[in-house]
């Protein structure tokens, strides 16, 4: 299994430091592939049991995904285990990934409650190219400034999902907090 949508052990993005030892942005759980460690149902409760060792972090993350007969709730316990010898912080996010290939481009259409954003901060480069949005522009949901000066309705998947300010839905920010 592939593509949590965890970030463990690292959030956004990395150092050259740590990009040049392999360590991806938002950390290794969700590229590497996941095993499964028990399954089963009992009484009217259905649980898998998944994990993944994290060998540049050296942790194994651990999840429990429960099911009640009866309930639309998935029930998610967590757990991640150091295998260093000595204690040091980890960086545990989880966020939901609305994009693709979760959204059918120009057809589904995703709205939310709130008003003042602000796009990502982009550095110029030449990935600039593939970013539809205005670089660090403060905006009113749901139009956003482009990069050519227009404006995008950010509701809808992206016809062109590959567009950088789009993958992981890190393109927004809703008083002073990413989503």
């Amino acid at each position: 299994m592939l593509g949590h949508f965890i970030c463990v052990d690292g959030f956004g993005p990395v150092s050259a430091e740590e990009r040049k030892a392999g360590l991806p942005m938002h950390g290794e759980a969700q590229v590497l592939r996941w095993g499964s460690m028990a399954s089963g149902k009992l009484g009217g409760t259905a649980a898998v049991t998944l994990s993944v060792k994290l060998p540049l972090v050296q942790e194994t993350l651990s999840r429990t995904f429960q099911m009640v007969d009866g309930e639309s709730v998935i029930y998610v316990e967590s757990e991640l285990e150091s295998h260093l010898g000595f204690d040091r912080p980890a960086n545990w996010g989880e966020h939901a990934t609305l994009g693709s290939p979760f959204l059918e481009p120009e057809k589904t259409v995703v709205d939310l409650s709130g008003r003042r954003s602000k796009t990502r901060l982009h550095p110029v480069g030449p990935a600039q190219s593939r970013r539809r949005l205005a670089s660090f522009q403060d905006f009113t949901w749901p139009v956003a400034p482009s990069r050519n000066g227009g404006a995008i309705d950010l509701r809808g998947a992206p016809a062109n999902p590959d567009s950088l300010d789009t993958r992981r839905r890190s393109w927004t920010r809703r008083g002073g907090s990413s989503m």
